[in-house]
């Protein structure tokens, strides 16, 4: 079975005009205080977690899936990095932490 060819989209800011893209609590928070400046932070800071996990699911992707046009080249340094994964601590610690730098 092959991974769906899925495409993300970002939107920056996450507002237009008076609305603010739903989803982030911190946003929701600041809204009701009336803040704009607060909504700017707020606004940055969950676009730079955004831009992470982007970062983060576009490496562990073909990390972790096969695709069919994909040549034996391919396929071998995906299973170089997965072995590096399983034995390497340090890449376990590098792998680990992206995905907790992901968490709010």
């Amino acid at each position: 079975m092959t991974p769906a060819p899925l495409r993300g989209f970002m939107s920056e800011p996450v507002q237009y005009r008076a609305s603010f893209l739903p989803g982030d609590t911190s946003l929701r928070a600041q809204y009701g205080s009336g803040n704009c400046t607060g909504l700017t932070v707020c606004s940055q800071k969950a676009l730079a977690r955004v831009w992470q996990v982007m970062r983060f699911f576009g490496s562990a992707t073909p990390l972790m899936h096969q695709f069919p046009e994909h040549a034996e080249f391919d396929r071998q340094t995906q299973q170089g990095e997965l072995s590096a994964l399983a034995t390497n601590p340090m890449a376990q610690r590098l792998f680990a932490q992206a995905d907790r730098r992901l968490r709010c």
